[in-house]
């Protein structure tokens, strides 16, 4: 935990999704600058009990919760009633998780992609209420979607249209946060490597479309979550509302 910094001691964070990928790591950077962070899990709570134990082990400030994506407010309401038990104020919420049904569009049926739009972006909203309620002047809420919101990916249909439906879904939390100085941002990443590369039906194909942009590679989790811990920062970020901070090698910028 050599990358404490001042201030960071007393911040608190919650993190959905954060035992794997983009979401441990995002947990790791917030931990590693001294921040307290509880976050949830959906299935593999060996996984997620494990990475507390060994933040815990290094002086670290982590809990964990099991939770899961639904469009229902059972699960939500349980989360919140968890965290006003812990007492205190969060100074930040990190929405990460996901899910989705990954199909080609000729395949998806409208309970398809009425799940995908709810169980995505619904809870998003129950969360940042509840934040936006419970949180502080400068407090920050993020949300992680994808570069599938912009560009087509086969299979990707349904769970790209609701990851864009999150990028809108900022800028009016952004707004309706602004009075109570509370910011809300996305960060966009490109190809990450992270299993959830498996689910796709040609995964391959997005590694070498990958290669093709100025830095030739895949992202790593790390590099998204430094991006995250930037927008949670109310000093480095306290300008930073409304965005979505692109984070995809210059894919955007140069893949036809």
């Amino acid at each position: 935990m050599n990358a404490r910094q001042p201030g960071w001691e007393t911040r608190r964070f919650v993190v959905t999704g954060g035992s794997s990928g983009i979401g441990r790591a995002v947990v790791h950077g917030l931990v590693e600058r001294g921040a307290e962070v509880l976050f949830t899990y959906a299935r593999h709570r060996d996984e997620a009990e494990r990475l507390v134990a060994d933040l815990n082990s290094r002086g670290g400030k982590t809990s964990c919760i099991r939770w899961r994506l639904q469009e229902n407010p059972e699960a939500d309401e349980r989360l919140f009633d968890h965290l006003e038990s812990l007492g205190g104020v969060w100074d930040g919420w990190v929405y990460n998780a996901a899910t989705g049904v990954i199909k080609p569009l000729e395949e998806l049926t409208d309970r398809h992609l009425a799940y995908t739009l709810g169980a995505n972006v619904v809870p998003a909203w129950r969360h940042w209420r509840w934040f936006r309620d419970h949180a502080p002047a400068g407090a920050g809420f993020s949300v992680v979607t994808s570069w599938g919101s912009q560009r087509p990916l086969r299979g990707y249909a349904a769970v790209g249209a609701a990851k864009g439906a999150l990028e809108s879904l900022v800028r009016y939390m952004a707004v309706d946060g602004a009075e109570a100085g509370i910011r809300a941002n996305a960060v966009m990443p490109g190809v990450v490597d992270t299993r959830a590369l498996g689910y796709f039906p040609v995964p391959e194909e997005i590694r070498r479309v990958a290669g093709k942009t100025p830095l030739g590679r895949v992202i790593h989790p790390r590099e998204v979550a430094q991006a995250v811990v930037f927008l949670a920062d109310p000093e480095t970020a306290s300008a930073v509302t409304g965005a979505v901070l692109t984070v995809d090698g210059g894919f955007q910028a140069t893949v036809p």
